[in-house]
């Protein structure tokens, strides 16, 4: 479930939680300038609990038009608020203890956790985004990337741990989405394409 405009990801994903038992859920994306860690942290943890553990959470930066034209804010720095974002929110769905972090742009004190075991996705297209998927995810949602592009993109994902000196965990998987619609001619049409269109065609995810 996307967000751009006119609905967000979460609110229909419980609706399809109560109505179904077995599909997998999940956000692709969930623009994380225009919510709080908390407030995304909270979000998650509700879904995944009234869809007994089926949700997935993919974040991303969006883009610089859809961030100051819709919610007033300045665009600044996306990579480094990627990075403190996903760990805040890790820290709160998965710590056992209180959880205080002081980052450069974001920060908590003494929030208790959330106690959700939620995988967490990155929509990272530049080499810099892809390495916050490295360090710090379950996985990577390349959402404009055509399928020829995936193995280099994965291949620098992979090695940024080895440029830290550490030791490579495993490669992060990737999820790829498609838009879609149950049945054409309908009244949400013309959104779904005005959707993909501005998913293909804006520069994010730096």
């Amino acid at each position: 479930m996307g967000e751009l405009w006119a609905r967000d990801a979460f609110t229909p994903l419980a609706a399809i939680a109560a109505e179904t038992g077995e599909i997998e859920l999940g956000t692709a994306i969930v623009k994380l300038f225009s919510r709080t860690p908390a407030v995304i942290a909270m979000s998650a943890a509700t879904i995944d609990d009234v869809s007994d553990g089926r949700l997935t959470l993919g974040l991303g930066v969006s883009t610089k038009g859809g961030i100051e034209s819709n919610h007033g804010m300045e665009f600044s720095r996306p990579v480094r608020r990627a990075h403190e974002t996903i760990e805040i929110v890790q820290h709160l769905l998965g710590d056992d203890d209180r959880v205080t972090y002081d980052g450069e742009l974001l920060s908590v004190e003494g929030l208790p956790p959330l106690d959700a075991d939620v995988p967490l996705y990155h929509a990272a297209l530049g080499p810099a985004n892809r390495r916050v998927v490295a360090r710090l995810c379950d996985g990577g949602i390349p959402p404009s990337s055509p399928s020829r592009s995936l193995t280099k993109r994965s291949t620098t994902s992979r090695a940024s741990p080895r440029r830290r000196g550490e030791t490579p965990t495993p490669s992060p998987s990737r999820r790829t989405y498609r838009p879609s619609s149950p049945t054409t001619g309908t009244r949400r049409e013309p959104s779904l394409r005005r959707g993909v269109t501005g998913t293909t065609t804006e520069p994010a995810h730096w």
